[in-house]
């Protein structure tokens, strides 16, 4: 009987942290450009205004396409709002939140998120 719930407990999990993810419970929102072994590269595309649902975004490199006024509420309830430029870059080190577009426009960003465990620097 161990056996069986720690199993249920473990598939259970498993759906819980893949149910987080934004491509599966924003698929409107979030695509796929590219994908290869080593990068997946994801368009994060939101209408003024529209607050999306909570998430676990990875560790990836974001490139910020149109001006951007959003926010970012965390699983304990605090907030964080932020305003980015067109043109800048940065890394984010990923984790759980609820964005939301504040603007008056859409925001538009690119996501490159490495795979790890391959580095193929010369």
């Amino acid at each position: 009987m161990r056996t069986f719930l720690g199993i249920a407990a473990l598939v259970l999990w498993g759906t819980l942290c893949k149910a987080q993810d934004p491509l599966r419970v924003d698929p409107k929102h979030y695509k796929v450009e590219f994908e290869n072994s080593q990068v997946r590269v994801v368009r994060v595309l939101f209408e003024s205004h529209y607050r999306s649902v909570m998430n676990q975004t990875p560790p990836r490199v974001v490139v910020v396409l149109r001006d951007e006024h959003f926010r970012v509420t965390y699983p304990d309830g605090t907030s964080e709002d932020r305003h980015l430029k067109a043109g800048t870059s940065f890394w984010s080190n990923g984790g759980k939140g609820i964005p939301e577009n504040l603007g008056d426009k859409p925001f538009e960003l690119i996501w490159i998120v490495p795979k790890t465990g391959q580095q193929h620097f010369n």
